[in-house]
């Protein structure tokens, strides 16, 4: 009813028009009693039948002017009936009563406060749900290697695998069976060096027989050199 009084302060209203707007929004029906809607309606708006200038009202109370003659008393009391008997609630204009008024900000208000709680608790409600469904994601990819570790090894990563740690193993020795390769190569070395030194300074006729077992064991050298290698 407030809410219906309210959308235009200024221009007032009147029982026949609250009636059929609470009517409208299925409130009350047309045939319930109007003596409980009266009350509620008195108890909101004010009329100005009490003015005898009054513009609102269009039948108010007559002006006491308090002559005391027969004649003037007599009329008073005739426009006084006509008054009290004129239809105020339907055909006069009616406003807000300050009380009303002031009923109608604290509803609004309270109305407000209450939008504004529901938005913040949807806003809260969303955020929790938007951290719990990231903090859910982060535990999920932080589990994810594992399970696919647990749940998705193939045959074929297995056998990786053994081939790893096989060459992990033996990485070691052929290290070592290299560095021993190496040292006898460079001994070869030498020797083969001192050996085509001997040869070279070997000049004299007399000694060549011994230049050809000197080429021959150069030769096998050579020979090991090679095997070494492959």
């Amino acid at each position: 009813m407030l809410e219906i009084g309210s959308e235009c302060i200024s221009c007032g209203t009147n029982f026949t028009k609250i009636k059929l707007e609470l009517s409208k929004c299925g409130l009350i029906s047309e045939k319930d009693d109007e003596k409980t809607l009266k009350i509620l309606f008195e108890n909101s708006f004010e009329d100005d039948w009490y003015n005898p200038e009054s513009k609102s009202c269009l039948c108010p109370e007559p002006d006491n002017n308090h002559d005391t003659t027969k004649e003037a008393f007599k009329l008073y009391n005739e426009q006084l009936k006509i008054s009290r008997n004129f239809d105020h609630h339907n055909l006069c204009t009616w406003f807000l009563s300050q009380k009303a008024l002031m009923n109608l900000l604290h509803l609004r208000e309270s109305e407000n406060n209450r939008i504004v709680s529901e938005n913040s608790i949807k806003t809260s409600t969303r955020a929790l749900w938007i951290s719990g469904g990231s903090l859910l994601i982060a535990l999920v990819l932080g589990f994810s290697p594992i399970l696919y570790d647990k749940f998705y090894t193939t045959e074929e990563l297995k056998n990786l695998k053994l081939i790893q740690e096989s060459l992990s193993t033996t990485l070691p020795t052929l290290k070592t069976t290299q560095d021993s390769l190496s040292k006898q190569l460079n001994t070869i070395r030498t020797s083969l060096n001192r050996t085509n030194h001997l040869r070279d300074s070997l000049s004299s006729a007399s000694l060549l027989e011994q230049k050809k077992e000197i080429e021959t064991q150069s030769k096998i050298l050579k020979i090991l050199v090679s095997l070494n290698k492959k």
